[in-house]
């Protein structure tokens, strides 16, 4: 037997057969593999106790097979699990996935779809809105012409005839014109001159009184009186409720007859309506000109220029003058009264000697701040008309300009003029300027650059 054994040639082991007896040779197990068939992957089954593979191999060798070793790791399920790999569970989890993801793409489509038809229709309804408003407005204006076009109609059934509406200043002359001159043989000296509101030019002459002329140099009123001379520096306060106009004049006083500086209030009209002294204490000064500013909220401001001083006055309710501002070595030539700013009322003065405007900041009667600032060259009047727009006159260039605000500095030309102008006006799209016996009125009209 044991020469037929020898005679029997033994199979070759497989790689992994002889891996496997290599691990362990103290727990190999004798299993049977027959010569005659061919090598085989074997399944792993369940262990089996070490009495039955002893009783396998025995009948397996009685019967004429090869008997090898196997180690106990070969016979653990465990570690063949390890090695095993399930494809189909992958791929459903990737159809799940996959299947997912389609879903939430059709709902994001979905959802920008709608919110594009949302916003086409909102896009509509505000169209549709602003056309009808835009409808309402021309009809409602079409509307009005027509109302205004059709007389009115009183309870008889007769017509009412109703006088025009009041045109713009600046209309009162025609396209082509951009100024004209206002004169008259009574003029003397022109001190001041006003445009008002009715298109009538307001002119004072230092000896022959006050003078309401139209455009076309019409006299329509003269107001004279032996009491007064020298009128001047005419300014206008104009409210819902009240307007009139204010007038430094020398009025001669009843007692002694000696003539005194006065600031007198008239009506649109040129009637007299009252009067109040200027500062006492500049009587036995010497001044060489004055000026008159008023602000919105009827607050009175005087401004003397004397031979080697200068002050700037208010005049309070009560009737009692305040010294706001007194300087010494300089030449306040023209005041203005700029804005108002919660309790802060600005005034503008022109220096004439260092060529500067002073910014005087005025609260409860005191002068809390004055800065100097530079607008041009050399500024010799200031004006402001109905809209707030500031002018002054630049000597330097013999020009009315325009002061942008902003930063306080001329920008544009507005009139040009052949001689100094110590004061001028500017109200409704005209500029008013004093010549010696006469008054020059100039169109202006301007857009601001961005």
């Amino acid at each position: 037997q044991d020469s037929q054994e020898e005679s029997v040639p033994r199979p070759p082991l497989t790689r992994s057969e002889s891996t496997r007896s290599d691990r362990d040779g103290s727990t190999a197990t004798d299993i049977t593999v027959r010569a005659s068939s061919p090598p085989q992957r074997k399944t792993l089954g369940p262990s089996v106790s070490g009495e039955e593979d002893l009783a396998s191999g025995v009948m397996q060798e009685s019967q004429g097979t090869k008997v090898r070793k196997l180690s106990w790791a070969d016979q653990q399920p465990s570690s063949i699990a390890e090695d095993s790999f399930n494809i189909d569970e992958y791929e459903k989890k990737l159809n799940d996935t996959t299947a997912q993801t389609k879903e939430l793409v059709d709902l994001l489509c979905q959802t920008g779809a709608q919110i594009s038809e949302n916003s086409m229709k909102m896009s509509d309804v505000f169209t549709d809105a602003v056309e009808a408003s835009v409808r309402s407005m021309m009809d409602q204006e079409r509307k009005d012409r027509q109302s205004a076009a059709l007389p009115p109609i009183a309870e008889n059934g007769e017509s009412i005839s109703r006088e025009p509406p009041p045109q713009l200043v600046a209309g009162a002359l025609p396209p082509n014109v951009e100024s004209v001159i206002v004169s008259s043989p009574e003029l003397k000296c022109v001190t001041g001159s006003l445009v008002l509101e009715n298109a009538h030019i307001l002119v004072t002459d230092e000896e022959s009184g006050m003078f309401l002329f139209t455009l076309d140099s019409k006299i329509v009123r003269h107001v004279t009186n032996p009491n007064w001379k020298r009128a001047a520096s005419p300014v206008i306060f104009k409210d819902r409720l009240k307007s009139y106009i204010l007038v430094l004049m020398d009025c001669k006083d009843e007692k002694d007859g000696a003539w005194v500086r006065h600031v007198v209030k008239f009506s649109e009209n040129l009637d007299y309506m009252e009067k109040a002294e200027c500062p006492k204490w500049i009587r036995e000064k010497t001044v060489i000109s004055d000026r008159l500013a008023v602000n919105r909220y009827e607050n009175i401001f005087y401004c003397a220029n004397g031979e080697i001083f200068s002050g700037l006055y208010e005049l309070a309710p009560t009737g009692k003058w305040t010294e706001l501002l007194y300087r010494q070595s300089e030449s306040f030539i023209d005041m203005l009264a700029f804005s108002i700013i919660g309790p802060i009322q600005q005034i503008l003065i022109v220096e004439g000697r260092r060529d500067h405007v002073l910014l005087c900041s005025i609260r409860e009667s005191t002068c809390v701040e004055a800065k100097r600032m530079a607008i041009c060259e050399r500024p010799g009047a200031l004006a402001k008309d109905e809209s707030g727009r500031l002018f002054v006159m630049n000597r330097a260039q013999a020009a009315i300009q325009i002061v942008d605000t902003r930063y306080w500095a001329s920008c544009r030309n507005m009139a040009l003029v052949d001689r100094f102008v110590p004061h001028f006006s500017a109200a409704f799209g005209m500029l008013a300027i004093p010549q010696k016996r006469a008054v020059k009125v100039h169109k202006y009209s301007f857009e601001w650059d961005d």
